[in-house]
């Protein structure tokens, strides 16, 4: 369990400073929220895959995704 709470502390490290950057930029707060985590999740699930396939295309293809 401890590997598991460790992963969400994580997750948040990256999630609220992120929140917080899109809310000095006008998001509201439940916006800011959603985006950060939503990103938070292609970015881990693009470098999950990486791994996976042992090829950096996941991650070129969320990045081009993102940028649309």
């Amino acid at each position: 369990m401890h590997g598991r709470s460790t992963r969400l502390s994580g997750a948040r490290n990256w999630t609220a400073p992120l929140a917080e950057s899109l809310r000095a930029h006008a998001a509201s707060g439940t916006d800011a929220e959603h985006t950060a985590t939503l990103t938070v999740a292609a970015i881990e699930g693009a470098v999950a895959i990486c791994r996976a396939e042992r090829s950096t295309r996941p991650l070129d293809q969320a990045s081009k995704d993102s940028d649309s």
